[in-house]
């Protein structure tokens, strides 16, 4: 049996029971599942390349996911986190038609499960994409950039915290501020100007105080902490001894967990994981 028939069997008539169509794909090796709301639409497509194959999602065609985006790594169903873990490129790999079998329901199921209720979100416009928003930020660094121990101070004071020197310590701060801006979700984003300045200065100077770096605008002009460290890998000479820099964008992530915190990879606790991963504190891919 043909991997096409594999997936037009599994997949046509699960996605179809909540509205999405299989339209006709001019890519080789791609099946597209498209469901409509007025001019938004979202597709989820099955790709494959050589013997593995993923699933990603795409917002009007704008912007996309993979599947491992919506949910944390750990909370993945333990089929697929066993495979992904195999090949972090979110390509699952299978041997035989039986595996491929599996992948495609697991992933279909997946779909429907954690990815299908999120389709008003994911389909929303992205407000931080909107020029008055882009405005808006563009200002905001500027002024974080002239007042950071400033406006740190101010959010230490008004929410009565400290600099923490533990790293799930510094996760229980990221998320007492995921939770005070999912508290203030019904303001304006210009009425949250002093909330993001304030949170962005905080989680900006913990990061930099427990894992060194420095304020700085990075070569988009984008004001982040830009921390340089020594990358070990056992198989890989890196250049420059292994010496890399990594960048952290807390007034950015504050923008994107409030456009739409309801997706892992816009929530600012994804980003700090990504970032331990890259320092090699921890493993994002063993959560």
């Amino acid at each position: 049996m043909s991997i096409s028939s594999i997936i037009k069997r599994v997949v046509d008539k699960s996605l179809a029971t909540e509205g999405f169509v299989r339209c006709k794909s001019k890519t080789p090796n791609l099946w597209i599942y498209e469901r409509r709301q007025g001019n938004l639409s979202c597709e989820l497509m099955f790709q494959k390349n050589y013997d593995s194959i993923t699933l990603r999602v795409y917002a009007s065609q704008i912007f996309n996911y993979s599947f491992d985006d919506f949910i944390p790594i750990n909370e993945l169903p333990p089929f697929l986190l066993n495979l992904y873990r195999q090949n972090v490129t979110g390509f699952l790999e299978y041997s035989n038609e039986n595996e491929l079998e599996l992948i495609v329901t697991a992933l279909t199921d997946f779909a429907v499960n954690k990815i299908v209720p999120l389709f008003d979100v994911i389909i929303r416009p992205r407000k931080v994409l909107s020029s008055e928003t882009i405005a808006l930020f563009n200002e905001l660094q500027r002024e974080l950039s002239t007042k950071i121990q400033q406006y740190a101070d101010m959010f230490i004071h008004q929410y009565n915290v400290s600099y923490d020197t533990e790293v799930n310590q510094i996760k229980k701060r990221i998320k007492y501020v995921e939770i005070l801006l999912d508290q203030n979700r019904d303001n304006e984003m210009k009425e949250m100007t002093r909330m993001f300045l304030t949170a962005a200065a905080y989680l900006g100077e913990l990061i930099r105080q427990v894992h060194g770096g420095i304020w700085k605008w990075n070569k988009n002009n984008v004001f982040c902490v830009s921390i340089t460290h020594r990358y070990v890998h056992p198989n890989i000479l890196y250049p420059n001894n292994g010496l890399v820099t990594d960048d952290w964008f807390p007034l950015s992530y504050l923008f994107n967990y409030w456009d739409k915190p309801e997706i892992n990879k816009h929530t600012i606790g994804y980003e700090y994981q990504i970032l331990l991963h890259r320092l090699q504190i921890e493993n994002y891919y063993e959560q």
